[in-house]
């Protein structure tokens, strides 16, 4: 089963340039002071807890991609809570919001009709390779992205356009209980060792009969 999911978020290198957004919140002193120093000692944490770590086989993030919780150590864990908390202040979050607008028109949804014909075309192809496809809304951090009814009304209506191109139900996890706002890393991506945990448990109970 191959899972195509349209996500309306740019990565880093599509990110505008912060010096270009205007926000009224400056962040709190010290923050970055404290914020390098959790990142030092993460660094430290990994090197104890990934002795055997060359370096060429996966690239580790900081943030604890490609590793998982059971695998840290309880004072490891607390240095992330800490660490979240660090890059989830209220300027770090006002930010991350305005570029996600200012680059993805997160909020708005005004889909580029081009871009959803290729999003269908990425789905035929998919449905040529695999047993099963499936199309999935991403959690949603309600807490920071809001959008109108009218935008809702477009996503709703580019969902139906997908559906009745590729015969596939596109399935809305947009908002689940398994997932609270303060699973997410930043206004758009769930952390990994809760907010991604819990999503990854949701969607094992969701396809189990499947995946027997």
């Amino acid at each position: 089963m191959l899972v195509a999911s349209p996500v309306f978020y740019g990565a880093e290198p599509f990110q505008a340039p912060r010096a270009s957004l205007n926000s009224d919140i400056q962040e709190e002193e010290g923050v970055e002071e404290k914020l390098n120093d959790v990142l030092e000692q993460l660094g430290s944490k990994f090197e104890e807890e990934y002795r055997d770590y060359d370096g060429s086989d996966r690239h580790y993030p900081w943030q604890g991609g490609g590793t998982i919780k059971t695998e840290r150590a309880a004072d490891t864990l607390e240095l992330f809570d800490q660490y979240y908390a660090l890059t989830q202040t209220d300027y770090q979050m006002t930010i991350d919001r305005l570029s996600r607008i200012e680059t993805a028109d997160i909020e708005e949804l005004d889909f580029d009709p081009e871009l959803v014909e290729a999003f269908i075309r990425v789905v035929e192809n998919f449905k040529q390779i695999a047993d099963r496809v499936e199309i999935i809304l991403l959690p949603k951090n309600t807490e920071w992205i809001k959008s109108p009814p009218e935008a809702l009304a477009r996503q709703a209506e580019v969902v139906r356009q997908i559906e009745d191109a590729t015969g596939v139900a596109v399935r809305d996890f947009q908002q689940i209980d398994a997932i609270t706002t303060d699973m997410f890393s930043d206004t758009t991506h769930l952390n990994r060792y809760y907010g991604a945990a819990a999503f990854t448990a949701f969607l094992a109970e969701e396809y189990a009969d499947y995946l027997r």
